[in-house]
């Protein structure tokens, strides 16, 4: 950064030392989002780029690089029209439906009477006092009467 005056020629001024730390702290704490990033993202691009791109078989793996023909062969099929359609129905058709629920649940929640409170408590944040055998797994709310026998 600098810093100029009238009369002066430009100053360079330093960052502190406890500036430097902190940023690299910062960093630091950033790192292990930046990780799962690339790992769950970056990742299964690259392989999705190598795998459309070459021979890959189901069970023997890369078979070499097959680059113009595997898109030559996909485009040439009667069946991808169809397979397309077919996708963009059931996308349009899940997301009406989905919506459609979200929005009748959201509904029912925002709704303040006690019933309604209780069952979305039950149907959605806590799902153990529905069923007994989730109870077995839990530590903090085990009745005695599910509670595993201690054995000798």
């Amino acid at each position: 950064m600098t810093t100029v005056s009238k009369n002066a020629a430009p100053v360079k001024t330093h960052r502190s030392k406890a500036k430097a730390e902190a940023t690299r702290r910062g960093l630091l704490y950033a790192l292990p989002d930046w990780l799962m990033i690339i790992m769950l993202f970056f990742v299964p691009i690259v392989l999705l780029v190598i795998m459309a791109g070459s021979r890959w078989s189901l069970m023997g793996g890369n078979r070499g690089w097959n680059f113009p023909e595997n898109f030559v062969k996909v485009f040439e099929n009667k069946l991808l029209g169809q397979s397309v359609l077919f996708t963009l129905e059931y996308t349009v058709i899940v997301t009406i439906f989905l919506l459609v629920l979200g929005l009748g649940l959201a509904l029912i929640v925002q709704e303040s009477t006690k019933w309604n409170i209780c069952c979305a408590r039950a149907s959605c944040c806590r799902p153990q006092p529905v069923s007994p055998p989730l109870r077995c797994c839990s530590t903090r709310c085990t009745p005695r009467r599910w509670a595993p026998s201690p054995r000798s």
